[in-house]
């Protein structure tokens, strides 16, 4: 089943950290908080120093915002969370992919899934969708965009 995102942030909560509070029934805040310290702690392994004492700021000093998020960075979120991968699927160059309606009607009554359609994430679960269009979980039959393609997609336990 898929949780209510708790948006308890004045910052905009883009699609990565909606689709993973969603899953899990954490505040966007913290997965805010938790990209932010995984992007400092990737910084420091890749150049050996830590900028802005750890934190990820923009240049007039203010936190970054969490606007895009990559697909590894969010099963590190998830792991970090609790969760497993039970199944995943990458995306393969030049393979047609199926649209999010088959993803939904062939696994959309097991899940939870965080599903990658073309530059966006949605979680799925249980006959329900969720993402930052609606901002709470609805029916398959009430989401508008289910010709997108799906790209990648993990399960977890």
């Amino acid at each position: 089943m898929l949780h209510t995102p708790v948006y308890d942030t004045k910052a905009r909560a883009f699609c990565g950290p909606t689709a993973i509070a969603a899953v899990t029934g954490t505040p966007i805040s913290k997965v805010h908080k938790m990209v932010r310290r995984l992007r400092a702690d990737k910084e420091r392994e890749w150049r050996g120093r830590v900028l802005n004492g750890g934190r990820v700021k923009d240049l007039l000093g203010r936190r970054m915002p969490v606007k895009g998020m990559h697909n590894r960075e969010l099963v590190e979120i998830m792991r970090r969370l609790g969760f497993k991968v039970k199944h995943a699927r990458w995306p393969v160059p030049g393979r047609r992919t199926e649209t999010l309606q088959a993803f939904c009607e062939d696994r959309g009554h097991m899940g939870p899934f965080i599903v990658n359609v073309t530059g966006h994430y949605v979680a799925v679960s249980h006959g329900m969708i969720c993402d930052t269009l609606k901002r709470t979980p609805v029916p398959f039959a009430e989401y508008p965009k289910l010709r997108s393609r799906v790209k990648a997609f993990w399960q977890f336990a």
